[in-house]
């Protein structure tokens, strides 16, 4: 069954959807993506911020969650942009080798900011973003 919807996939030209799948699949426990929160991750989530020139606060890798064959692990990211550069980082999650779900984003638009005078134009459009992100592997092992 594997092998036949292989090679329908790649008979199909999706070449992208196979290479994801590839790159979030877990052959045993003791894998890399089954760990509670990828380095390799980080650095990139950390990568796409800075050449976005987005103030981080924060991230919080969580606790790693099992869910059938998948594992989930959760990032909470805090930081500062205007909603082109939410829209853009956005759009770089999408485009990651891993598979990412965005489960909550919190925007805090501060009205009382908006009221004071000695504030320029770039302070004002920066918006306190909260997301709680979580990469998933698909796992293939029996043994979680």
């Amino acid at each position: 069954n594997e092998k036949y919807i292989t090679a329908q996939i790649l008979s199909q030209k999706l070449d992208k959807v196979y290479a994801i799948f590839e790159s979030n699949l877990s052959f045993n426990k003791n894998d890399e993506k089954n760990k509670e929160a990828s380095m390799e991750f980080l650095k990139e989530l950390t990568d796409i911020v800075e050449k976005l020139e987005m103030k981080i606060d924060q991230i919080i890798p969580g606790k790693k969650e099992k869910k059938g064959k998948t594992i989930r692990i959760p990032y909470k990211i805090q930081f500062r942009s205007d909603y082109e550069k939410l829209g853009e980082f956005i759009t770089k999650l999408e485009n990651n080798d891993r598979i990412i779900t965005i489960d909550e984003l919190i925007i805090r638009n501060n009205l009382e900011k908006t009221r004071l005078n000695n504030m320029d134009d770039v302070n004002i459009l920066n918006q306190e973003i909260e997301m709680k992100i979580y990469t998933v592997t698909l796992n293939k092992s029996k043994i979680l």
